[in-house]
């Protein structure tokens, strides 16, 4: 899963191409940066978990944690040992709303709505200040 989620991400640049002034320039950059950063992000915390669990001891671990059934526990496991276990509990739901939050699907919405690939009725636009009113009644 740690894998799976450090790696999130990188695909979004294209999304935004149409906001661009320079789309064919700017998204091959902006996707190389974010791999480039993304990449170091992963090899600087698989590094930090090799180094908090020892290198000599870290795959017995990793294989301890795996046998248990709960994964999650070579990562948590040193967190909660330096800043305590609510950091062990709060970890996975960062981790969760970190995945929700990076999700693409508004702004494909938002893309699909300018093609006019929805309904209309879906894509027509919102009157703020009457649905700030209607939320504050």
């Amino acid at each position: 899963m740690f894998a799976v989620a450090s790696m999130f991400g990188f695909e979004a640049m294209a999304i935004y191409g149409e906001e661009a002034r320079e789309p064919y320039k700017t998204v091959p950059r902006a996707t190389y940066l974010a791999v480039i950063l993304i990449t170091s992000f992963f090899a600087f915390t698989t590094w930090m978990l090799i180094s908090a669990h020892g290198p000599s001891a870290s795959a017995a671990h990793a294989g301890a944690a795996l046998e248990a059934g709960d994964g999650a526990a070579f990562v948590a496991g040193p967190v909660a040992d330096e800043l305590g276990a609510w950091a062990g509990d709060a970890l996975p739901i960062l981790l969760a709303t970190s995945l929700f939050a990076s999700s693409p699907v508004p702004r494909l919405a938002v893309v699909a709505a300018s093609g006019h690939l929805l309904p209309r009725q879906r894509t027509q636009r919102v009157d703020a200040a009457r649905a700030v009113r209607s939320v504050m009644a």
